[in-house]
């Protein structure tokens, strides 16, 4: 019962059933229902598992595999904007962390209005359809170091999905499951670690080299997020791939160093503009082909940089464009970057 009263298990109740868990909703309950099992009749193989309610509505069980805690996450508030990871036990009015290690079955779907997710680094499970018709998810990071375990059609129905990046240096796809999440140029979107092994065929990785130790989920505005590479020294400089909903000002990091191809093509904005503050980043180096294309970028675009290369196609069809100037005295221009800029009036 869900006011956590104890329940007497008779002699023999459960032989020969097919019960395979049991979710208690106190300690109390829990602790007399293990008590009784043997005795119950049922099977050495039936899990008991305290099912409970953390601060944030979140529903989550707790059972103990033999050596550690394996704490899932079973549901959500069907409302849920964005979940980073936090959840929070409350007992006797005490608050304390949980550690999430499984995300379970179905345990997102339908979650119609959930934007962004970050799965903790605790976490080495995703349940079959978790993520089930998620129709405004615009992207996930599974923040895993070791091994990510993902359940079969886990991300069907998530449309609007931008990206998915993942830290785990396994990956384990069940039932041959092989997510695909593309981006305007028909280019992989699931990015994976240097390095890193099991995954599937449409996975894609940095290559040797290049100074991505890990993925983080960055916020840039009000609401709005983007995928970044972040260097071994912790360093957030390569802008690889933003959601879909932009705010009307963008605050890229300063250490801002490249903007990934594609990384804001189709990001459109509530207020149908944005800006992006083009002149706190004095690290930046390259803007990458079609990085912009088809966005609300609005107005005057004006580029500090000195040695900025800005490549094929950069702003194509960026049609609030009105003026860029270049302030720098050496930049590089790619093949035509503000094609179909049908409102661009001066290049400087």
């Amino acid at each position: 019962p869900d006011n956590g009263q104890v329940v007497d298990l008779k002699e023999g109740s459960l032989k020969d059933s097919s019960v395979s868990l049991i979710r208690c909703s106190s300690k109390k309950q829990m602790e007399a229902v293990k008590k009784q099992l043997k005795a119950s009749g049922a099977s050495e193989d039936v899990r008991v598992e305290l099912q409970q309610i953390s601060k944030e509505g979140y529903t989550y069980t707790v059972r103990n595999d033999g050596e550690n805690d394996v704490v899932t996450l079973v549901s959500v508030p069907t409302d849920l904007q964005e979940f980073d990871g936090t959840v929070t036990a409350v007992e006797d009015g005490v608050e304390s962390p949980v550690r999430i290690t499984e995300v379970a079955d179905q345990a997102f779907a339908n979650c119609t209005d959930l934007r962004w997710v970050t799965l903790p680094k605790s976490v080495n499970t995703i349940g079959n359809q978790a993520f089930l018709n998620c129709s405004a998810l615009e992207g996930i990071l599974i923040d895993a170091r070791d091994c990510i375990e993902i359940g079969n059609e886990a991300f069907e129905g998530c449309n609007t999905l931008r990206f998915i990046a993942s830290n785990a240096m396994k990956g384990i796809f069940d039932d041959g499951y092989d997510p695909e999440v593309m981006d305007e140029g028909r280019n992989s979107c699931f990015f994976i670690p240097i390095g890193a092994e099991g995954y599937g065929m449409n996975e894609i990785t940095f290559v040797e080299g290049v100074d991505v130790s890990s993925y983080r989920l960055v916020s840039v505005g009000d609401g709005a997020k983007i995928l970044y590479g972040v260097g071994a020294a912790g360093n957030e400089w390569l802008a690889i791939r933003a959601g879909k909903t932009m705010s009307e000002q963008i605050s890229l990091p300063a250490d801002t160093q490249e903007i990934f191809w594609y990384c804001m093509a189709k990001t459109t904005s509530d207020q149908g503009e944005y800006q992006i503050n083009w002149g706190d980043l004095t690290q930046l180096q390259w803007i990458d082909p079609d990085s912009f294309a088809y966005s609300d970028l609005t107005g005057e675009q004006v580029f500090p940089q000195e040695g900025l290369y800005v490549d094929d196609y950069a702003f194509a069809s960026c049609e609030k464009i009105t003026t860029v100037r270049f302030a720098g005295y050496s930049i590089g221009l790619g093949m035509p970057i503000f094609m179909d800029c049908t409102n661009l009036e001066r290049v400087e």
